[in-house]
């Protein structure tokens, strides 16, 4: 029956199945390739709807008319269009929720009725079926992201780089430069490599409560997503990316964020560390003959002892004040 079965193109495969095991074996795998193929289609959407919620980005099909113009009405509207974004991603999250169900159902039907050769054929064409579909409905998914991203991206006014970026040292700043360091130090560069050890490790961690049966498939969907994942695209110029380097390399700068505000430091590496041999300076410290910490720790316990506090409160406060004295 397996050689009868590969002699065909995996688009033939159906008629081979009626004609070997029935036609309710048949349908019961047309509905198999049919709930793959919108699983796939409901893990897209799902991934779109989050990212959409994460960067504040409302579909077009969600979108309220905004039939009353005013700043309270605005307000409504926004609110009223990112409830429904969640509710949006609740039902899609319930839909997969049900589909996995089903197709767990048939899977273990298709598999007790089927020799396990000619399923393993039949299974591999329905889960290549589903990454297709997946693939197809991505790309699809992420050319819409893009065209909403860039309809509703908001207008932000324009940084002083005078005023986040203090130069304190000779080097002369290219605009380049400057415009890298204007985004401090809270700016994540994306990664050039996918951390693949991280998410599977991750991935492991949160399954190993699950049954054997889902835990198995989130390691198949895992395997499968990053086995075709790529880098982001990186959100540096090239040119700016050089500037970085050349920033990076130049042992006469040190990079600092400022003690308040969110501006960016640039020290003379020498005048950097004369003020650390300040801060270091052996005239401002003596040394103790002996460890204060027990005497500290008995002066505290005693007086948390003799005060009018609950006794709650006294064993919190003074299990407390013994962390603290070890910490510090």
């Amino acid at each position: 029956m397996l050689q009868e079965l590969q002699r065909y193109h995996p688009n033939q495969i159906k008629p081979d199945i009626q004609r070997l095991y029935g036609e309710e074996t048949c349908k019961q795998y047309q509905r198999l390739d049919k709930i793959r193929k919108q699983k796939a289609h409901l893990l897209a959407t799902l991934a779109f709807l989050c990212r959409c919620r994460d960067t504040n980005i409302i579909p077009a099909f969600l979108r309220q008319k905004r039939i009353l113009q005013s700043v309270k009405a605005n307000r409504i509207y926004v609110r009223t269009e990112k409830a429904f974004l969640r509710e949006r991603i609740h039902h899609t999250r319930h839909s997969l929720a049900k589909t996995d169900e089903e197709l767990l159902g048939l899977h273990l039907t298709l598999g007790n009725k089927i020799e396990q050769q000619n399923w393993d054929r039949m299974d591999a064409i329905s889960h290549s079926n589903m990454r297709n579909e997946l693939d197809r409905t991505k790309e699809q998914q992420i050319r819409k992201y893009e065209k909403f991203a860039k309809k509703q991206a908001p207008k932000t006014a324009s940084l002083d780089s005078e005023r986040l970026v203090v130069n304190m040292t000779d080097r002369v700043l290219t605009e380049v430069e400057r415009a890298v360091l204007t985004k401090g130090g809270n700016f994540a560069i994306t990664p050039r490599h996918i951390p693949i050890e991280e998410i599977i490790s991750s991935t492991e961690a949160a399954i190993k409560n699950l049954p054997d049966q889902n835990a198995e498939e989130i390691r198949i969907e895992t395997a499968n997503i990053l086995r075709k994942a790529k880098p982001p695209k990186t959100n540096l110029t090239r040119s700016e990316g050089l500037a970085l380097r050349s920033l990076n390399t130049d042992e006469g700068i040190i990079i600092l964020p400022a003690d308040k505000g969110n501006a960016t430091v640039l020290l003379k590496t020498e005048e950097y560390e004369r003020k650390i041999e300040e801060l270091l300076d052996p005239g401002s410290y003596k040394p103790l003959k002996k460890d204060p910490t027990q005497v500290r720790l008995r002066l505290t316990n005693r007086l948390i002892k003799s005060s009018s506090l609950s006794e709650e409160i006294k064993k919190r406060d003074g299990d407390c004040s013994t962390k603290a004295l070890w910490t510090t």
